[in-house]
């Protein structure tokens, strides 16, 4: 691709090499930031180790062949950057429209908008890839999820959980799912010829309930109340966090990531305490035809007890929920 796509015009908001330059100022001027308080370092080896990195990934690195955006080919900013604005996907899409469907998104990251990868990668009899769990886990020693866990614990989680997955255990769970769409419809009968109605409020009002209901054994009442439940509040705002957090690890600032994380974290230390306390009744609710029967049975098991430890963190119940 040489410098064909040097000036991506997409991400920089601007043409030329104006824009360029533009970019290339903020960033060293930023290192030099950083550098100011680095101690050990001068702030011209901070510079010159950086710029060699960014050199290395143009010309060496062994994704340099593969096309798509300069700044996302040279730097993990421009990746972090979109990232934490929330639009990502949508870029990202955008990119494979331009590129083509195999597209460098990151220094060393490859997007597949093709059938084709899935098998490669995913398929039946292929090697199964390492987890990258600088983006699936939060903070060093986190508890399994079902979205972090590698080999064998992956692996019985998927055994535990597999029951409420089935098409049994989708007919079993049939009733209950039924009595939240009825009485979506219901209430939505009560307003039909009325003002219009946020209908994404509406599903994630009942989605949220069922999944309440499957997972915790009582649902958040979103729909009887018509507002969200602070629980449910907080993962949405939490997931945002989690860009940032996610962004500060790819950019190898693990303590920033974690101080974002102790300060925010202050604010859903009660909503913690209330997911443990909603875990605890479905445990002391015994057998019932839900999603998490299966691992509540095996719940002395270590891999069950370090899921189940996990789940009262709303962000880690987030990943369980939307993972599944």
């Amino acid at each position: 691709m040489g410098f064909r796509t040097a000036l991506d015009k997409d991400f920089v908001g601007g043409a030329g090499v104006a824009a360029w330059v533009t970019w290339l100022i903020a960033f060293v001027s930023l290192v030099s930031l950083c550098a100011r308080y680095a101690g050990t370092l001068t702030r011209a080896q901070i510079v010159f180790w950086s710029a060699g990195r960014i050199m290395y990934n143009i010309f060496f690195h062994p994704l340099r062949r593969f096309p798509g955006p300069f700044w996302h080919g040279a730097t993990r900013w421009a990746y972090a950057i979109r990232s934490i604005r929330g639009t990502m996907p949508y870029d990202v899409l955008r990119m494979h429209e331009e590129y083509g469907p195999v597209v460098r998104v990151a220094p060393s990251e490859l997007a597949f908008a093709d059938p084709e990868a899935w098998k490669d990668i995913y398929g039946h009899g292929t090697a199964s890839l390492p987890k990258w769990l600088t983006f699936y886990k939060m903070w060093d020693g986190q508890p399994p999820s079902i979205a972090s866990a590698t080999g064998n614990t992956h692996t019985m989680l998927r055994k535990h959980l597999g029951h409420g997955f089935s098409e049994k255990g989708m007919r079993e769970q049939e009733p209950l799912i039924s009595k939240y769409v009825d009485m979506l419809i219901s209430r939505l009968h009560r307003r039909a010829g009325g003002a219009p109605q946020d209908m994404v409020a509406w599903y994630n009002w009942t989605t949220f309930d069922i999944i309440g209901d499957l997972a915790f054994g009582e649902p958040f009442l979103c729909l009887g109340k018509e507002e969200y439940h602070p629980w449910v509040t907080m993962i949405f705002k939490a997931w945002k966090e989690n860009s940032k957090f996610i962004a500060a690890r790819l950019l190898g600032f693990k303590l920033i990531s974690m101080v974002m994380m102790l300060v925010s974290g202050r604010s859903w230390l009660s909503q913690i305490k209330k997911s443990k306390e909603m875990l605890k009744r479905r445990i002391q609710r015994g057998r019932r035809h839900d999603l998490v029967d299966g691992l509540i049975q095996k719940k002395d098991e270590e891999v069950s007890r370090d899921f189940i430890r996990s789940s009262g963190d709303p962000r880690v119940e987030y990943q369980f929920l939307t993972t599944n």
